[in-house]
């Protein structure tokens, strides 16, 4: 399918040059595949999970935040459709530690090079059911329903499916006019672009997805991957504006962890809801 879909792009040398649907996911899918980095905003937890697990959990497209995600594409197709998010360009993204890296002063972002995340996803061929007896315990079951696992990058849809007019689909500054009656008009209708794109809102996020298919419903909302060591031995940790935490707990984890903290250490502060009202907000111990 991927080299199909390679051989169909032959040719294409922009994103304004896509006119299908097939041409379009294709295209996704190279320019996912071919980041220098990809980042990944998590907290503490997060990381510490992903270090003693070995592991990446990864969930079904349907336990989303982006609801609205969900009318795009289809409704059964989401129940195959398992998707971990990361963004691509190099700087810092405010929105994107305002929204993942919660709570603010467990706040990390994780940076794992392209050449070994696209090494990663290429040699993975098992996923593991997720299973939870308890808060931060889990257990791993392998399944075998693995159909499809690609890096892709994620195209940003505008205006309203049902208003008539044409509209725009954009990724990072590219930008592509749809004519509604044209191969491309029905594009957030399309059963094949379940997991391959969003309203244009969420385009500040530049995002890139690991996505995985299985060959059927495997009525598991969560599922997991092996990361292998050497891609862990790869990261670089970006501790977020307001982290608090101690950098050298992770340090004595990997005795190659490069970290560093913000560029914005201490000159940015995010709103606790606390503010708005009498309440003293109290911070966790």
């Amino acid at each position: 399918m991927q080299e199909e879909r390679c051989s169909e792009l032959k040719g294409i040398n922009s994103f304004k040059e896509v006119r299908s649907i097939d041409e379009l996911i294709g295209y996704l899918e190279i320019k996912g595949g071919n980041h220098r980095n990809y980042y990944h905003y998590t907290n503490k937890n997060g990381l510490n999970g992903i270090l003693r697990s070995r592991k990446l959990h990864i969930s079904r497209g349907d336990q989303m935040n982006d609801k609205q995600e969900l009318t795009k594409g289809d409704l059964q197709t989401w129940q195959k459709v398992y998707l971990a998010s990361f963004n691509y360009g190099d700087e810092e993204n405010m929105a994107m530690w305002g929204l993942y890296g919660v709570p603010h002063e467990d706040a990390i972002r994780i940076t794992i090079p392209g050449t070994k995340i696209k090494e990663w996803i290429s040699s993975t061929d098992k996923v593991y059911r997720v299973e939870s007896s308890s808060p931060g315990s889990f257990e791993y079951h392998e399944l075998e329903e693995l159909d499809r696992i690609v890096l892709t990058d994620v195209v940003y849809a505008s205006g309203k499916r049902n208003d008539g007019n044409n509209f725009k689909l954009r990724r990072s500054r590219d930008v592509l006019d749809v004519v509604r009656n044209g191969p491309l008009g029905k594009v957030s209708d399309n059963k094949n672009m379940t997991g391959y794109i969003k309203n244009v809102a969420w385009s500040y996020e530049n995002e890139v997805r690991i996505r995985v298919e299985t060959k059927r419903n495997t009525h598991c909302n969560m599922i997991a991957i092996d990361i292998p060591d050497e891609v862990i031995n790869s990261f670089e940790l970006l501790f977020g504006p307001g982290y608090e935490g101690r950098q050298e707990y992770f340090n004595d984890q990997l005795n190659v962890l490069k970290y560093e903290h913000s560029g914005f250490k201490g000159l940015v502060q995010y709103r606790e809801k606390c503010w708005f009202c009498d309440h003293t907000y109290q911070k966790k111990i």
